[in-house]
């Protein structure tokens, strides 16, 4: 029985800039959202963008875009539960 095939290779560079870049973006958008004003419906949107950096880290920066299904699935699914739950404190 053979194991699969792993790739090792390095992600290109112009991949991460991008997703840097768009990373600082949403970073603004939630600082701006976030002195608006006090209302549910900042806190869900920057919750929301929130949960969108963490899942651009995760697979982008971690490399889980790679890695085995279970382990992405596993990550992922603990950011949204963390999300979900400081989404739930708040209503």
């Amino acid at each position: 029985m053979t194991t699969p095939a792993i790739n090792h290779d390095p992600p290109r560079t112009g991949r991460l800039t991008a997703a840097w870049l768009v990373l600082i973006g949403l970073t603004l958008a939630g600082g701006g959202l976030a002195g608006l004003q006090e209302s549910s419906l900042a806190h869900g949107a920057v919750l929301a963008l929130a949960a969108i950096k963490g899942r651009c880290v995760a697979l982008r920066f971690m490399g889980l875009e790679h890695a085995p299904a279970w382990l992405r699935r596993t990550v992922l699914g603990w950011l949204f539960g963390v999300v979900g739950f400081i989404a739930f404190t708040l209503i």
